[in-house]
């Protein structure tokens, strides 16, 4: 492949196609202006680990009991090797598509991954200094996270660049991780964060800006990238809908597995068994029907507004003085949760 052509113009500025010759990123041929949209919006909302304050958890983090601190473990464990996967899964996907704003889309998600991927072990390094590397490690000794990691990586593995079918399978996949497994990661940890009394607000306040990343542009360009799929018959539409859902179900599945493996040893306050299966199935259907497939509606509750408020950045009123720089940015806040953690009355 060419790093780019300058013999011939290039013509086919479809979703995917495998171009030979690289491609001339310009913004007067723009296609699916959704997809520009999604990756312009992704600007305002740019951050790095250094803007997260992670002093409290150190010592927050010891006054965890067994069962919240064997769960973060397992948790962010695995969302730190998941994530470095996903940095990959992107550049692959971009070297495949021969559309000028779905590239910069995927290759700025790929390097928004790599963000949240260092995140967490610069996270962890500040809460358990040189004992990091055991938390981290942690995906090469837990059978359970093992046996996760290779069925989620089997249709990347697999992708074929020139088979349109191979790559919708693996924008698929990534869809439902960051819509189903993603969000369910997320609120395990803000459970914990909430149950006792903010012992790990920096870490809550690191997901809280990576789930805006996930579910603000992630997964809805990905959404995005499966209707035109189907639309422009990309792919066969009923073989397509029907991988889907059944890609879906095999998720929703695993995950509630993994729910009841994080709590083999018990609940904690706030969260039990049935929350979060009932969260994993609302997030499964909420999948389907955010890319055109009538499905049975799991309803929302009491669990999932409070997720979905204790998530939003845009709902803490943060002063000057709580910020970790000196001059405002958007979007960079230090962590102060506790107005959220009181149930109300």
């Amino acid at each position: 492949m060419k790093i780019l052509d300058i013999e011939s113009k290039q013509t086919n500025y479809n979703l995917f196609g495998n171009p030979s010759g690289g491609l001339f990123l310009r913004t007067d041929k723009v296609i699916y202006p959704n997809i520009k949209q999604l990756y312009e919006a992704a600007f305002g909302k740019f951050w790095t680990v250094n803007m997260i304050d992670f002093s409290g958890d150190k010592l927050g983090f010891k006054t965890l009991p067994d069962v919240p601190s064997r769960m973060f473990k397992l948790n962010n464990g695995y969302q730190s090797i998941m994530d470095s996967g996903v940095v990959n899964l992107y550049v692959d996907l971009a070297k495949c598509t021969t559309n000028i704003e779905l590239s910069m889309a995927y290759l700025y998600i790929a390097q928004n991954e790599s963000i949240h991927a260092t995140s967490y072990s610069e996270g962890l390094i500040q809460m358990f200094g040189s004992k990091a590397e055991e938390v981290i490690d942690i995906v090469y000794t837990d059978p359970i996270i093992k046996t996760r990691l290779e069925s989620e990586m089997d249709y990347a593995d697999k992708l074929d660049k020139t088979n349109m079918m191979s790559i919708f399978r693996v924008v698929v996949s990534t869809y439902l991780l960051e819509h189903t497994k993603f969000p369910f990661s997320f609120f395990v940890t803000f459970s914990i964060n909430k149950a006792y009394g903010n012992a790990i607000n920096g870490f809550s306040m690191l997901l809280k800006k990576i789930a805006e990343d996930e579910m603000d542009i992630h997964y809805p360009v990905n959404a995005e990238v499966i209707k035109i799929m189907i639309r422009e018959g990309i792919v066969d539409k009923d073989e397509a809908i029907e991988f889907i859902t059944e890609l879906a179900k095999e998720i929703e599945s695993s995950e509630i597995k993994w729910n009841e493996y994080l709590l083999k040893d018990g609940p904690i306050p706030g969260y039990n068994k049935e929350i979060g299966e009932h969260f994993i199935k609302y997030q499964t259907s909420k999948a389907l029907r955010d890319v055109g497939i009538k499905t049975y509606i799991v309803e929302s509750n009491d669990t999932i507004q409070w997720f979905n408020h204790y998530r939003n950045i845009a709902n803490q009123v943060v002063s000057q003085q709580e910020m970790k720089s000196n001059q405002y940015q958007k979007g960079i806040l230090k962590n102060d949760l506790s107005r959220f953690d009181k149930d109300e009355k």
